[in-house]
């Protein structure tokens, strides 16, 4: 999940329309947070490959948002909602449903994408898997399963065989709570699949990572990069640690019985030349550890990782010299949480 020097981005989605016949999808509405429609906006998803193509506009600004579609008597519509910024990871998800759901809330819980050849991921009525994943342009293949009781085929023995062995998307565990999709099999497969989950994540296979930052600077610190051995953040990645303000960053892991291994780092908005930067980890099998510093970043992020102190050896408020922060355990085992302070008088680093 390391980002390149790269200020522009371009995502791709190749729809591919198996709902049937008639059940040609038009265009209803769209939104976007930042950029937008690569050239003309697809008006029509017929029965053949249709490709929808999205871009950011301006310099160092990404491309997010969604896009909907229904068909003519407006009994099922086709949400895309996606996010591919500059500086974190790239989300994706997408609904066909018979009512059309809540897509500013579908896109605020869009989860990160696989990586190519990982698999199919599937929500109500549709699945997609990733096709290409470099750091200025993604593409995804998206496509809108038909009913069951419609009769349509699948295209082939292969492809119904990887369907079967599809994950739901982790944001269908929200669907029941906030009345995304409607109500066929598959809406109700997902609940049980959400409930199922769950319960798993209040289980002691499930590891969480919180730094509660209390930033006394007068320095706003924008996520500049990040790096995941193992899990992924908790929701959607925090964009700014702001100035005179409390900011949690919380990381969990991405798999049952996988921990949450990583680092992120921050730098000053006003001058780019002081950073906050953390590795933290929580695995399974031995203990957590976590190491920080604001002002001047270490030499070596990624070594520092591996050379992080257990938290076993933390007692009391930990205030290394020269690192411009201080911290506290406050709790340990399956959630880690870290309460740290970036303190008010920060040393640049030496350019």
């Amino acid at each position: 999940r390391r980002r390149g020097p790269m200020f522009s981005r371009k995502f791709t989605i190749n729809v591919e329309n198996l709902a049937g016949r008639n059940s040609a999808f038009l265009f209803g509405g769209e939104w976007f947070e930042g950029g937008g429609w690569a050239s003309e906006r697809v008006e029509r998803i017929g029965d053949q490959h249709v490709t929808l193509e999205f871009e950011s506009k301006v310099l160092f600004q990404g491309v997010s948002g969604y896009v909907y579609y229904h068909t003519a008597d407006h009994s099922h519509a086709l949400v895309l909602a996606f996010s591919v910024p500059i500086t974190t990871a790239c989300c994706f998800s997408a609904r066909a449903t018979s009512m059309l759901p809540d897509c500013q809330a579908l896109w605020e819980r869009v989860p990160d994408l696989a990586r190519p050849g990982a698999g199919l991921r599937r929500a109500e009525g549709c699945a997609w898997e990733t096709l290409d994943l470099k750091d200025e342009h993604v593409t995804v293949r998206c496509v809108v399963l038909p009913a069951r009781e419609s009769g349509v085929p699948l295209p082939s023995e292969e492809f119904a065989n990887r369907l079967g062995k599809a994950k739901w998307c982790r944001s269908t565990l929200f669907d029941a709570q906030i009345g995304l999709g409607g109500n066929s099999m598959a809406s109700s497969a997902a609940s049980s699949a959400a409930a199922s989950d769950t319960g798993a994540r209040g289980s002691i296979v499930e590891r969480q990572f919180v730094i509660e930052i209390d930033n006394r600077s007068e320095e706003n610190f924008v996520l500049d990069g990040e790096w995941f051995e193992a899990g992924r953040w908790q929701n959607k990645p925090v964009q700014c640690v702001a100035k005179t303000s409390v900011t949690r960053l919380e990381f969990t892991s991405e798999e049952v019985l996988g921990g949450v291994h990583g680092l992120v780092w921050f730098v000053n908005e006003s001058s780019l030349d002081l950073y906050f930067s953390a590795v933290f980890s929580n695995p399974l099998t031995s203990s957590a550890a976590f190491n920080a510093w604001a002002g001047p970043p270490p030499p070596e992020l990624f070594q520092e990782m591996a050379a992080a102190p257990s938290l076993s050896s933390y007692e009391g408020v930990q205030v290394p010299v020269g690192r411009g922060v201080a911290w506290n355990v406050i709790e340990r085992g399956a959630v880690v949480h870290i309460r740290l302070v970036v303190l008010q008088d920060l040393a640049p680093m030496d350019l």
